[in-house]
């Protein structure tokens, strides 16, 4: 079943590539173990106070969103806000192991 969320996580990213290396979410740690899909949207054009111009296409900064699967045997979409430069919890999926 899929669970669908909005919720603030942190992430740890790769000093190298920048990509999310570990979450943290609801008081307990996971550790990406495969990042199986990356996209952004960039359907957020308009500036963050809602107010002024669209921006043009070549300087949006949309949502880039993060498939992931974490230590728990869980599926994760996750995703970076840059107008808020905060990580978001978007979609999970997918039973945890009973070790979790």
């Amino acid at each position: 079943m899929i669970g669908f969320h909005h919720e603030k996580i942190e992430v740890t990213r790769s000093e190298e590539s920048l990509d999310p290396v570990s979450l943290k979410w609801k008081d307990r740690e996971y550790k990406i173990t495969e990042i199986k899909k990356v996209w952004q949207d960039a359907a957020f054009a308009a500036p963050a106070s809602g107010r002024g111009r669209p921006r043009s296409w070549w300087d949006q900064h949309g949502r880039r969103f993060y498939r992931v699967a974490v230590d728990s045997g869980q599926t994760l979409d996750i995703y970076f806000d840059p107008r808020k430069e905060e990580w978001y919890l978007s979609k999970s999926w997918g039973r945890p192991t009973e070790e979790t």
